[in-house]
């Protein structure tokens, strides 16, 4: 759901609604910068920030991914057409946050992410995962790396011999669900970041203008 506070708009997750989470995605809007700039401005203090590396690989101690049990510690990711993937077990009450693209998908990065939570006593049918916006399968063309995925058709799309294109959702979602992932505790954001053109920056359609986070925190 897109919600307003302070005069400027962030989306939220439907599911994580009174589960004690803080949760948002940035949008664009709301900021000062003009043009291709056109964006809600976000600073930190450093002092304050730890802060992660995105490698668009699988390792989850790299960094793509983070987890924690401990309240007031906002984890966070940055993307620009890449999944970002917020769970929270809500009987432990861990919550964790990931990034990833076809790499981390196809390295196996939620495999990783759901055993780490069970490793420290999460039952994956009480984690709940909500997926923010992310470039809708029309718009990402893969060639290359297509057969990667051959084995979650319905995540192809072939166009003609030299277009083919990627559905992410489609995979993040298969992979969930084959670690015990409840289908019904997957939420998506239903939101394209390539094609929500107002509302985010998109890589393959801005390249490097700018892009969204996504944050959770236990209270």
């Amino acid at each position: 759901m897109i919600k307003v506070e302070g005069g400027v708009p962030f989306f939220k997750f439907n599911q994580l609604e009174n589960s004690g989470v803080i949760n948002f995605v940035s949008t664009r809007i709301g900021g000062v910068s003009q043009d291709s700039r056109d964006a809600l401005n976000l600073s930190f203090d450093n002092e304050s920030v730890g802060q992660g590396l995105f490698l668009h690989e699988s390792e989850i101690d790299g960094v793509d991914g983070m987890i924690t049990t401990l309240p007031n510690i906002c984890l966070c990711v940055v993307s620009a057409d890449c999944l970002p993937i917020v769970f929270f077990e809500s009987e432990k009450r861990i919550i964790s946050i990931l990034h990833s693209g076809w790499r981390g998908l196809s390295s196996g990065i939620i495999e990783k992410m759901v055993s780490s939570i069970t490793e420290i006593g999460g039952n994956p049918k009480k984690i709940k995962v909500c997926i923010g916006p992310f470039i809708d399968a029309k718009n990402y063309e893969v060639e290359d790396v297509y057969h990667l995925f051959s084995d979650i058709p319905k995540a192809l799309f072939p166009k003609s011999q030299s277009k083919k294109y990627l559905d992410l959702g489609v995979v993040a979602t298969s992979k969930l669900t084959e670690m015990k992932i409840v289908r019904e505790n997957i939420e998506m954001s239903g939101y394209s970041t390539y094609s929500d053109a107002h509302l985010f920056f998109s890589y393959r359609r801005n390249k490097p203008t700018g892009a969204i986070m996504t944050g959770v925190m236990l209270k």
